[in-house]
């Protein structure tokens, strides 16, 4: 069965092959061809249509059917999430994925063109998928460690600035501003993959700068010698001399020259003081 209903072709190549009518986008060109041969796919050119006829080619059925064996459908998981296992969830939700790309399936067009996966998508790569718990999923998701904090690529990566690369092909995605779980590149190409498959950016300040304050422009992280005290940016007024950092000091402020801002939504403490 292809395109329009039911055909009969003559075929010698590859009797196992899916099947495409010259009229298919694959079968515009040689080159087109070819390509769809390596993928699986044949151009028949001699045909006949065909009314009683079962189809022998191998070919994905409308929905995912849920696999046997180890990577059957019992995987159990937080309400709403895909297993860690299969982190990536696709065809609107109903299935969850292994892999991080699409299958490539050509009749299916961009949704199974071997890109990334996303909720959308209607093909799994290596077709290593579970069927969602519920009735609808969403991706798991981990956690970007902090010292890459960033996520982006759709979750799959994480990125150890929080700026995109300058790449013009990508458009928007890859033009050197604040990077986002969309965005394409990474600043410096200082990124790892995603541990769990599927991340979130990092959740508070990073080992290195524990203490988290709100400043002038929002929230810090500060690298401070107490606990106890309340921390100031270095442009506070009673950080601007030695003898006003002092008396500061006494009043149980601290001046913090070491700090960074929050990678990704730093909790303050209560209650929370600073400037």
């Amino acid at each position: 069965m292809f395109d329009h209903g039911k055909y009969c072709c003559k075929i010698k190549r590859n009797s196992r092959a899916n099947l495409l009518l010259p009229s298919h986008k694959s079968c515009a060109t040689k080159e087109k061809r070819r390509m769809a041969r390596k993928k699986g796919y044949e151009c028949c050119k001699r045909y006949i249509p065909c009314s009683r006829c079962t189809t022998t080619s191998i070919k994905p059925p409308a929905a995912p059917i849920a696999p046997t064996g180890s990577t059957g459908s019992t995987a159990t998981t937080a309400a709403g999430n895909c297993p860690k296992t299969h982190p990536h969830v696709y065809y609107n939700g109903g299935y969850c994925c292994q892999s991080g790309k699409e299958k490539v399936y050509a009749p299916q067009g961009d949704k199974c063109d071997g890109s990334a996966i996303q909720r959308n998508s209607l093909c799994c790569e290596g077709d290593k998928f579970v069927k969602c718990p519920l009735s609808n999923c969403n991706s798991f998701q981990g956690s970007c460690p902090a010292t890459h904090p960033h996520v982006y690529y759709n979750g799959q990566y994480c990125c150890q600035s929080e700026k995109e690369k300058v790449y013009a092909p990508q458009g928007d995605k890859c033009d050197g501003s604040a990077i986002r779980e969309t965005s394409l590149c990474c600043e410096g190409d200082k990124y790892i993959r995603c541990p769990s498959g599927h991340c979130h950016s990092f959740i508070g300040c990073p080992a290195t700068h524990k203490r988290a304050f709100r400043g002038n422009h929002g929230i810090h992280c500060c690298k401070a010698q107490s606990s106890e005290s309340t921390l100031l940016l270095p442009s506070h007024e009673k950080c601007s001399s030695p003898s006003k950092r002092k008396s500061a000091l006494n009043e149980g402020h601290e001046c913090c020259d070491n700090h960074i801002p929050c990678p990704h939504f730093c909790p303050l403490p209560a209650p929370f003081w600073g400037a």
